[in-house]
Order: C-alpha cells, then sequence, then structure tokens
C-alpha cells in the first residue's frame, strides 16, 4: 500500500473545488499506462500455461476463427447445439450438417478478432488468437482504475486517498485471478466485459453533464459501445436496458421526450453496429434473434443443449412442476455467488461485497452497479440451469470489476 501511494504521490494533480481531487491529463496518462504494463505482463504470462483450452467455447471460437483464416468463411466443423437448425445453401432447406455456418445462438466478436491476428502473424495456431484476450483483457483493470477515480472524486477524498484507492483498485484487478483468467482464453468474456464497462464509463459522464443535444458525441459513443458488446454475447441488451434506466433516473424532470431521445440515439447506433450481423443471421438461421435463448429458459439439464430426440419445450418444463423450479434457481444462485464471485476471487470478492454497503449508492459506481444486478438476477432467475454451464460467468466482467 505504502509503494501505491509513492508511486502515485510522483504523479501530480489537479484539484477543482467542490469536486475534489481529479488527476491530471499526465496522471491519468501515467497510471493507466502503468496499470496496462502490469496487467499485461502477468496476462501474457498466464496465457503462455494455456497452450490450448479445455473450455469447448474457446475452441469453438479459435475453430470459426481459422477456418476464416484459411478462406473457408462463418462455418464450423462441430455442431455445438441442436437447437436451431442452419439453412443449407444447396437445398435453401433448413438442417444440420458439416460443415455448417456458425453462431446460432453464440456471436462472432472473439473470432473476428481473433482471424485478425491469425491474418496478420500467418498462424493459425492457438495461442496467436489467444493474445486477443490477453490484450484486451489488460485494458479491463484500465476501465477498473478509472472507475474507481471517479468514485474517488466523488467523495471528495484527500490526494494521497485517492490516488491510493484509484491506482490500488487498478492494480489489483491487474493480478486478481477473476480477471486474469478470462484473459487467457478465447471466448466471450473479455470482448462483451470491456465494452460494457467502457459504456458505463460513459454513463457517468453523460449524468455528470448532460448532453444539449442528441448528436452528443458520448451518446454516439455509448451506442458504439453497446453494439460491440453486442456482437460479443447477448447480454449486451441489458446494457442497453442499464442506460434506459439510468437515463430515466437523471433526466426524467426535462421530460420523457428529451429521455426517449437519450435513450433511443445509442439504441439506434447500437442497432447500426449489428445489423449486418442480424441480416445474416435472418438469411442463415430464419430469424434475426437468438430463439435458443429462449429455449434455454425451459431446461432442466445442462445437457438439454445437446438434447436431439427430447429437446427443452414448454410444456415438459411445465410438467416439472414448482419445486424443480426453485431448486433449480437455488441452485442457480449459489453457483453465481460461490462457484463465480466469491470462491475464485476471494478475499477480495468477499471485501468488495461487503463494501458495496458503503459506497452502493455513489453516482460513480451506479451505472455498473445496475448493469450488475440485471445480469446476476436475469441469469440465476430465467437462466438458472443454463448460467451453470456458463451463462453468468461469462458476462461476469463487469460484476468482477464493481467488487
Amino acid at each position: 500500500m505504502t509503494g501505491v501511494r509513492g508511486a502515485a504521490g510522483a504523479l501530480g494533480s489537479v484539484t477543482t473545488p467542490g469536486v475534489g481531487w481529479r488527476p491530471s491529463r499526465r496522471e491519468a496518462w501515467l497510471s493507466a499506462g502503468l496499470v496496462f504494463a502490469v496487467a499485461l505482463l502477468v496476462r501474457l504470462w498466464a496465457a503462455g500455461q494455456v497452450p490450448f483450452p479445455i473450455p469447448e467455447d474457446s475452441t469453438y471460437y479459435w475453430g470459426v476463427a481459422r477456418n476464416l483464416a484459411e478462406g473457408r468463411g462463418i462455418v464450423s466443423d462441430t455442431i455445438w447445439s441442436y437447437a436451431t437448425p442452419a439453412r443449407d445453401p444447396v437445398t435453401g432447406t433448413f438442417g444440420f450438417f458439416f460443415p455448417r455456418p456458425a453462431f446460432e445462438i453464440w456471436l462472432p466478436l472473439p473470432s473476428f478478432l481473433g482471424v485478425v491476428l491469425m491474418l496478420l502473424t500467418g498462424s493459425t495456431a492457438y495461442g496467436v488468437a489467444a493474445l486477443v484476450p490477453a490484450v484486451l483483457g489488460a485494458l479491463v483493470p484500465v476501465a477498473a482504475w478509472r472507475i474507481a477515480a471517479d468514485l474517488a472524486e466523488e467523495r471528495g477524498l484527500a490526494a494521497e486517498r485517492a490516488r491510493t484507492m484509484a491506482l490500488g483498485s487498478g492494480l489489483a484487478g491487474a493480478v486478481w485471478l477473476s480477471l486474469v483468467l478470462p484473459s487467457t482464453l478465447l471466448d466471450s468474456t473479455i470482448p462483451f466485459g470491456l465494452p460494457a464497462l467502457v459504456a458505463c464509463l460513459l454513463m457517468v459522464r453523460l449524468v455528470r453533464r448532460p448532453p444539449v443535444r442528441l448528436l452528443d458525441v458520448r451518446l454516439v459513443g455509448l451506442g458504439l459501445a453497446i453494439g460491440v458488446s453486442a456482437l460479443a454475447r447477448n447480454e449486451a441488451a441489458w446494457v442497453g436496458a442499464t442506460w434506459a434506466l439510468v437515463a430515466w433516473a437523471a433526466f426524467r424532470g426535462a421530460g420523457l421526450r428529451r429521455v426517449i431521445g437519450f435513450v433511443a440515439v445509442p439504441g439506434l447506433v447500437a442497432v447500426a453496429v449489428m445489423a449486418p450481423w442480424l441480416v445474416r443471421d435472418w438469411l442463415v438461421f430464419g430469424s434475426p434473434l437468438p430463439g435458443q435463448a429462449v429455449t434455454n429458459a425451459f431446461s432442466l439439464s445442462g445437457f438439454d443443449i445437446f438434447a436431439w430426440n427430447h429437446p427443452p419445450t414448454l410444456a415438459r418444463y411445465l410438467d416439472a412442476g414448482p419445486g424443480t423450479w426453485m431448486s433449480q434457481r437455488v441452485d442457480g444462485f449459489l453457483h453465481n455467488v460461490g462457484g463465480v464471485l466469491l470462491v475464485p476471487g476471494f478475499p477480495v470478492s468477499l471485501v468488495g461485497l461487503a463494501g458495496l454497503l458503503a459506497v452502493g449508492r455513489a453516482a460513480a459506481l451506479r451505472p455498473l452497479l445496475v448493469l450488475s444486478l440485471l445480469l446476476f438476477w436475469i441469469t440465476t432467475l430465467l437462466f438458472p440451469v443454463a448460467t451453470t454451464w456458463g451463462t453468468f460467468l461469462h458476462a461476469s466482467a463487469p460484476v468482477q470489476v464493481l467488487l
């Protein structure tokens, strides 16, 4: 802690009357650069310990990226799920065949990012693609530093304490297992988490200094962040819902039309980012929306994603009865709290959870807190079985940063 204070004190700051400590531009760049450098070194070392991933989702993303790099298109050589048939390009009928169009429910951003490095290096090895989550994952602790700096400014902390809290948060995130581990795997966790955190930072700035026009660059940037996160995970819908709730709470006094405008602009930008992929899914799978997400809500077992003879249905789910429904949600809750948050991140996660009682109402944390609650409770209550197979885990980076 003393070392963090000493490093922070050498950077310099500016103080604005009434708002407390605020880092100067020089301090901000130096602090962010320090956190990024430490985080990147840790992640590159950790990624080097994973020559090939065990999780099937990482293998799936890498396989599609490899097929893209080899000129075969957005196809997969495996059937990951039997819930969504694809359109046969030859016959035009829907069915299951090899190779098949990829991403019937998952989204393509991890593979798209991985193929860029493959094309640049000329190698389709998994280790090349794994550099993507390592580099992007090193930016997540930088976001944690920035959020902590916003919180320190809001609470009016003295300069030394504020620097210690901000740098301490960033450096803790740089070495914390809960944020390091997903940075070693090519999957959706980091490609979703980073733009979601950027969106939360933009929300704080929009509330602090409300836009005077609808085409404010921050509203456009918020839409881009939501759209990019939507290319990684379907939970981007809850990022948009977070902004709708935050905007209503902050701007409702200015009138409903103004609130609608502030929500509509990022929403339209996000849809524009997603539009090409929605059209592709419509042509290939018959719907622009991931219908399998609804099917997952009716699962009675995690193995239902592979069910061929007896796929999940509403009737079968209703027949299971209230006892099964309640048991599923208890299991999902315990898994998300213990298996995803508390155990892998102990003791930081426990201290962070307790700390929310003290700072949970802070404006600098409000968007992140709202998003975290939506991510946690929607996956726990609506997808209690699927979440034990990774639904909340892969969307949990913003929640980990909050803790």
